[in-house]
């Protein structure tokens, strides 16, 4: 929190080579196997800390993965939940069906990330 203005604040770490999208598409045959299990295994570990303390992040995309802007309690139903959000194709179909947001739309998103 700022002391002075009292307004919450999150400070991220910046990634020097860009978002996971854009290390991806440019460089996917440069980077080694180990290196990508790596990516994922972090991703996972992420993930699940959100999950375990009950969160949902309804946009998990690999352009920008820590985009927490949409997360939200995963057992709440909100009178916008009919909205849907998020990038295609990491939208999970039951999503795009009118259902809510759940704790198995974002391991859609990680399988589509996976796939990537």
């Amino acid at each position: 929190m700022d002391p002075e203005t009292k307004e919450f604040m999150m400070i991220i770490q910046f990634a020097n080579e860009g978002n996971l999208s854009g290390i991806l598409s440019n460089n996917f045959n440069n980077i080694m196997w180990r290196n990508k299990i790596n990516y994922l295994t972090n991703i996972l570990i992420d993930l699940q800390d959100l999950h375990e303390l009950g969160y949902c992040h309804k946009d998990f995309h690999s352009a920008y993965i820590s985009d927490f802007g949409l997360s939200g309690p995963a057992n709440e139903q909100k009178s916008d939940d009919k909205i849907v959000y998020g990038v295609m194709p990491y939208i999970a179909p039951e999503v795009l069906n009118g259902k809510p947001y759940t704790l198995s739309s974002d391991i859609y998103s990680l399988g589509v990330i996976i796939a990537e």
